[in-house]
Order: structure tokens, then sequence, then C-alpha cells
């Protein structure tokens, strides 16, 4: 049975040095949950240690949103372990886990209320989202779940990665039962998948517990771009964070003889990886991680057919093509835009 008192949902942002667009974000849930729809809607805050004015503006939204929670640690944890203190420190049946750079769109937090109330028993569920500029005024070309055409239930962590894997990185798109969640946290090796993408163990561990997952193919969330922090390392480490990280997930989900971990594999040479080195060379900035990259990828995918067919013109292929990338590139967007609506 559910306790009446109890939220049904939580939002739980792990935070870190950016108070400004907390602060946007804080703003609009404030504007999402007026009246009677607050007493089901509880916020937490993690913040991991800031030192710029995030307990300021934390503060000043306490009169306003009195369902507030905020943890703050004395020293920075990472990514991962604050996203871990966020849904531990949530009291909701569920938990939307909500970067602090993205932002739940008009409407989205109902929704996802009454898709719970449809679904009671859900282990979690994937919902769509709207890319747009960091300024939030260009609508981006893209459809990361364009290969799922309707709204679906899926059943077992198998399923869900051979079709989803990619897409459950974008923490903003993912509710989770909590629950389960820290059932998964009492009783698995949490803390040597905290490689960037530990939420994403954290799901996959879940599904072996409990289903099904719901992918709603409803855009409810923005995913602001041109924000990501691990680029400050460079292309070749933001690609490395992605290729070792979903190795190491799928070899200790599924190990390495599973279909599951092979789709997965797959699934990031031609995707997460000739984007990544599409990106560094469009930004003229392959040369010195090119080799470095092709070694990355000879490791991971030389047994991926797919990586040959599909990723390796890109990682091999001389500097010379690069213009022909970004030619390429532009033909690609411009299609997917007038797809999308975009443009006429």
């Amino acid at each position: 049975m559910t306790n009446p008192a109890q939220p049904a949902l939580s939002i739980c942002t792990p935070t870190y040095n950016r108070s400004g667009l907390l602060a946007e974000l804080l703003d609009r849930i404030g504007e999402e949950v007026p009246g009677a729809l607050a007493n089901r809607i509880e916020i937490v805050i993690s913040d991991n240690a800031s030192s710029d004015d995030t307990p300021a503006v934390v503060e000043r939204y306490r009169k306003h949103l009195p369902n507030l929670t905020v943890v703050r640690h004395a020293e920075n944890l990472g990514f991962d372990r604050n996203m871990l203190a966020a849904v531990a420190s949530a009291s909701g049946r569920y938990c939307w886990l909500m970067g602090d750079d993205d932002l739940p769109l008009p409407g989205s937090i109902a929704r996802v209320l009454a898709v719970l109330d449809e679904y009671p028993d859900l282990c979690g569920m994937t919902i769509d989202r709207v890319g747009r500029s960091f300024d939030l005024k260009r609508e981006l070309p893209e459809d990361p779940l364009g290969h799922v055409p309707e709204t679906i239930l899926l059943e077992g962590a198998d399923e869900v990665f051979q079709r989803i894997a990619y897409y459950l990185g974008f923490i903003s798109a993912q509710v989770v039962h909590r629950d389960t969640w820290m059932e998964v946290v009492r009783s698995c090796p949490v803390d040597e998948f905290c490689n960037a993408y530990v939420h994403i163990y954290m799901i996959g561990a879940m599904l072996q517990r409990r289903s099904p997952w719901l992918v709603l193919r409803e855009r409810l969330v923005i995913w602001r771009a041109d924000n990501d922090s691990a680029l400050s390392q460079g292309y070749y480490r933001r690609t490395e964070i992605d290729v070792v990280g979903y190795e190491q997930i799928a070899r200790g989900l599924f190990g390495t003889d599973s279909a599951t971990y092979k789709v997965m594999r797959d699934m990031m040479a031609t995707g997460p990886l000739r984007y990544g080195v599409t990106k560094a060379r469009l930004a003229k900035a392959w040369g010195p991680d090119a080799r470095k990259t092709r070694k990355l990828a000879l490791k991971y995918y030389a047994r991926s057919p797919k990586f040959w067919l599909v990723a390796a013109p890109f990682v091999f292929a001389p500097a010379g093509i690069d213009p022909l990338l970004r030619l390429g590139q532009r033909i690609v967007h411009r299609r997917r835009a007038r797809r999308l609506g975009l443009i006429s």
C-alpha cells in the first residue's frame, strides 16, 4: 500500500558550482507545482561542496518551495556519489533524476505524476527530450529516441538495455522507483561503477530485480547543449569516459558473452565513439587525439563488425576528409531539422 503522506515524486538534483542554472531550474519547478500538486512533490538538492553562491541561492527558495530538501557536503564527492546522495536523501516513491542545467517543460511534472498514477508498479521510466542551445533559444535537430516510435513497456534489463542503453546516460530523462534503487545500493558493489554513469548501472541492477520499464515518447524535459563539463578535459577524455564507462557497466551487469553486451558494444561503437571522433575533427582538435583514440577503439571494438562498417571510416580516415565531414554534417542536420519541422 502507498503511504498518503509520502510524496509521489522527488525531483533529485546533484549540483556543483552552477548556481545560476540551478536557480532557473528551481524557478521552473516553482511554476509547475502550485497548490495541491505541491503536496505530491519533493525537491532534493545535493550540493557537492560548491564554492560559488549555491548555498545562498537555495536558501532563497525555501519560502517558495516548502518541500525543498537541501544536502550540502563538506567536500566534493564526485558526480556519481552526489547523485547517489540525492536519491538517498529523498522520500518520494519515485525519483526524477534531474540535471542542474536541464529544465522540465511546462506541464511535464503533472504529466509524469499522471503516468505514475496510471502505471503504479513501474521499475521506472525514460522520457523523451527537447534539445536546445545553451541559451535555450534554438531547438536542435535531434531525435535520440527516434528508433522507439511510440510509448512502450519493456520487460527486464536485457530488453531495456538493448533498446535504449545509450539514452539512459541522459540523467534528466530517468524516473526511478526509489525503494528498488536503495535495495541495489545496499546489496550491490555500486562504488565500483562510479565512472560518471553510476545511474545507468543502478537502473540495470534495478531491472534485474523489478519490471517493467516505460519508455514515454513524450518530450517533457529540455536538454541544454554546449554545457558538457567533461569536455574541459578534451575530446579524447570525453570519448574515453563513454567508451570505458559503458563497457564496464555492460560487463558488470550482463557479462562479456551475453547478447546484451554485444548489442551495447555495437551501439557505443557506432554512436558515441563515432560522434566523439566527428566532433573532434570538426573542432579541428583531432590531430593530438587521433593515435590515442584509434588505440582505444581497437581495444574495445575490434570484435564489432558494426564498428568496422560504420565507425572505422571516421576513426582511421586521413585529415583530408575533414572538409567532407563538415559538409556531411550540415546536410544531415538540415535533413533532420526539416523532418522535425524546425525548418521548411
